[in-house]
């Protein structure tokens, strides 16, 4: 509708929590020399193009609740497609028994199971997993990989505030729409309307499409949730400065 470009694949194929300095070198180089008024999604971490000698581009990203998160990597791990998959292509290496394919997360974090265990100021994990939110704006420095830390949450704060457009949320389609409409519209004119001719149903009751919410006793949320505390903060942050940004348009719009 708004004719841009739209590129899925990027020259880094590999999905790690960090990249080396010669990776980001290379995504820096190949997304600048992408077209104008291309529309670049990608999954990885902050990536400092003035520091490379190159012009930034407009970071924009979403947000979603923290345990939320993890429980659906958790289960999305444990699909049929993905055991289907594991064992007829890649029959020659080792395999996840159906035990662990059938347990759940409340019995893996119950069970002390190295993969649900969310320890602070942990950088090599059992289990390599994106539990880190704050780190995709944080970036690539080594303070932004331990676990729940002040520092990289503030870091990744501060990244938030000056180099991202729009930070969305989950939570509220019309309020992060609204703004990615404003804030960058080149990109995202006319996003409501479009969302709500292929989704009316969503926007009237005030929230994206749920990625689905597993059913987990309260009590292991609230355990799991302990763990996250500064992981939170940032996400409440994101969701604060998204309303603040909001707020303002209504301001702007009232006072015209």
């Amino acid at each position: 509708h708004n004719d841009i470009n739209v590129v899925l694949n990027g020259p880094v194929q590999s999905i790690t929590r960090m990249r080396t300095r010669k990776e980001q070198r290379t995504e820096v180089d190949w997304v600048s020399k992408l077209q104008h008024e291309t529309l670049y999604i990608a999954h990885g971490n902050w990536i400092d193009f003035a520091a490379h000698g190159k012009r930034k581009p407009i970071y924009i990203s979403m947000v979603r609740d923290p345990v939320e998160r993890m429980i659906h990597n958790y289960y999305d791990q444990r699909t049929l497609n993905k055991m289907v998959i594991s064992r007829s292509i890649y029959a020659g290496y080792p395999q996840k028994t159906d035990a662990w394919y059938k347990q759940s997360f409340e019995e893996c974090v119950r069970s002390g199971s190295p993969e649900c265990r969310y320890i602070q100021y942990s950088v090599v994990d059992a289990v390599e997993d994106f539990k880190r939110q704050s780190l995709f704006f944080c970036g690539h420095n080594d303070d932004c990989l331990p676990f729940n830390t002040p520092r990289a949450v503030q870091m990744a704060k501060r990244r938030v505030e000056l180099e991202y457009a729009v930070v969305g949320t989950w939570d509220h389609p019309n309020i992060t729409l609204t703004v990615l409409e404003k804030y960058v519209p080149r990109y995202f004119n006319h996003a409501r309307k479009l969302y709500s001719r292929r989704c009316p149903f969503v926007l009237s009751r005030h929230s994206f499409p749920r990625l689905h919410r597993h059913a987990v006793d309260a009590d292991v949320r609230a355990l799991v949730r302990r763990n996250f505390t500064h992981e939170y903060d940032f996400y409440y942050f994101c969701k604060q400065r998204l309303y603040k940004q909001y707020i303002a348009l209504q301001l702007e719009h009232n006072l015209n």
